[in-house]
């Protein structure tokens, strides 16, 4: 089966994030909304925040709630590229592009995609200080159209083979502990 590949941006819609100004105490004290950084966007599964605002601050500024199932991306500096997965309805900075999950693709196949994508679109990054991924860039990625069953086939075997993985780097981590713990005992 041939895929065709077409532009991200025909098919999802995209957002980024806003920054309420700090100095203006509504939009955030007692702020109950998730507002995520770009720093905590690298998570398969991102379930919280660390920080919140409020909704005087969606009111009233740039700053957006993404729905549940949305892939993140970090568009600017150190985290550009980093992707994550979120699972509860969230807001984000602007240094954060979320792509809204839709019918046409499951969102954790959409998440393997830009993971896998992460050098291709670091490598368009601009600026010297501070590299930035334009939301555009995002847009602009050319994804795979291919059936649902396909995805999810596609989504489990990844699945499947991250957490041999993870499986794998476990054992490392104790059979490395048990052999300091055998080397401390014989000194």
């Amino acid at each position: 089966m041939s895929w065709t590949w077409e532009r991200l941006g025909d098919h999802c819609k995209t957002g980024a994030g806003g920054t309420p100004k700090k100095g203006i105490k509504e939009f955030y004290e007692g702020g109950d909304i998730p507002w995520l950084l770009s720093g905590e966007v690298a998570n398969r599964n991102i379930t919280e925040a660390k920080n919140c605002i409020t909704q005087y601050a969606i009111d009233h500024t740039s700053a957006k709630i993404y729905p549940s199932n949305s892939v993140l991306v970090a568009m600017y500096g150190a985290t550009a590229g980093e992707v994550g997965m979120l699972r509860f309805p969230a807001a984000s900075n602007q240094a954060v592009c979320a792509i809204h999950p839709n019918e046409n693709f499951v969102p954790d196949f959409l998440y393997y995609f830009f993971h896998s994508a992460k050098d291709k679109l670091v490598a368009q990054a601009v600026g010297n200080a501070q590299p930035n991924i334009s939301q555009a860039k995002i847009k602009d990625t050319p994804i795979p159209i291919i059936p649902l069953p396909e995805q999810e086939r596609i989504v489990a075997k990844l699945d499947t083979a991250f957490a041999a993985i993870d499986t794998a780097k476990a054992n490392t981590e104790r059979n490395l502990q048990n052999a300091k713990e055998l080397f401390q005992s014989k000194l």
